[in-house]
């Protein structure tokens, strides 16, 4: 069920929606207990109500029912939309803090719906914590995920888009 959820947010990402994808396990739908499934919200300066639901809009959210990823791209949080002329290509490092109860199966970089770059954890500590740069030739967006090795249910963290102009 939860990769079918990723296709269709991903599908809307690709027809130029930029939803923001939140995460609360309170509706009482699903085996998962309180708390499981949850929204990370980056904030620049003390917490408040306002500063919070800032946060969200602007895309500075990471969602998880696991591992928790803090990433980082060119010193930029999610949501953020970097942006080049026309003709130019956009080359960018993805960093990532990554912090698990669980142990993680691969970490990915998804790009405009379609897997980028993956990586199995002891490959992405042999390359010393540091994944390859992603490249666009056209604007896009892209996501970082990671996946917990849980055989009962899909156990991921994922990044909200970041976007790409050109």
């Amino acid at each position: 069920m939860g990769r079918w959820n990723e296709r269709i947010y991903y599908h809307l990402l690709n027809c130029g929606l930029r939803i923001v994808p939140t995460a609360g396990s309170g509706s009482g739908s699903v085996a998962n207990p309180l708390g499981y499934n949850r929204m990370y919200v980056h904030l620049d300066g003390p917490m408040s109500y306002e500063s919070w639901w800032r946060g969200v809009r602007d895309g500075r959210v990471v969602v998880t029912n696991g591992p928790l990823i803090r990433p980082n791209v060119e010193g930029q949080m999610p949501g953020h939309v970097f942006r080049a002329a026309a003709g130019s290509q956009v080359e960018l490092e993805v960093g990532l803090t990554l912090s698990t109860r669980d142990r993680v199966a691969y970490l990915e970089i998804i790009k405009n719906g379609e897997l980028a770059q993956q990586y199995r954890l002891d490959e992405w500590t042999q390359m010393g914590g540091k994944l390859p740069p992603l490249t666009f030739e056209k604007s896009g967006w892209f996501v970082m995920r990671a996946v917990a090795d849980v055989p009962s249910t899909y156990c991921f963290a994922t990044t909200a888009p970041y976007y790409v102009e050109i």
